[in-house]
């Protein structure tokens, strides 16, 4: 289970790689289409993400129950939710714009990565509310069963 962890874990690091060097390449060519902000954040943010990741992979990060550490994961895993509309917003922006300067293999990549991530947290966060807004119904319903 844990050589899964880690593969899942390089993963996340060889898909943050591309992010970066999708930014970094619309830094380098001085592409003006996207808004600095959500470059700047996305940039931090995949830094930060790759950084952990490798910590995880090489075995120096384990999972410790300190509070200070659930709330900084708690804080990571907000910014991840925001880390990910922005790029979804910065690619989408970039499509309808007809940006050239980043029209790489890159952007499309990144551009239905974070379309599909945004899916999924759209439909993980209507189950978690459909469940807990009817949550006497599920439970009369499964005394019923």
């Amino acid at each position: 289970m844990a050589d899964l962890k880690k593969i899942v874990m390089l993963i996340v690091v060889l898909i943050n790689i591309i992010i970066l060097n999708f930014i970094y390449n619309l830094e380098k060519n001085k592409c003006e289409c996207g808004d600095k902000y959500k470059k700047d954040f996305i940039k931090y943010y995949t830094l930060l993400t790759i950084f952990i990741g490798i910590i995880f992979i090489s075995g120096g990060l384990k999972v410790i129950s300190h509070p200070m550490l659930k709330l900084l994961s708690t804080i990571y895993s907000v910014l991840g939710l925001v880390n990910i509309y922005l790029l979804f917003r910065l690619t989408q922006n970039l499509v309808i714009k007809k940006c050239t300067c980043s029209d790489t293999p890159d952007r499309v990549f990144v551009y239905y990565y974070s379309m599909i991530v945004m899916s999924v947290y759209v439909v993980l966060i209507t189950i978690l509310l459909f469940k807990s807004l009817f949550r006497k119904e599920i439970a009369q319903f499964k005394s019923f069963s």
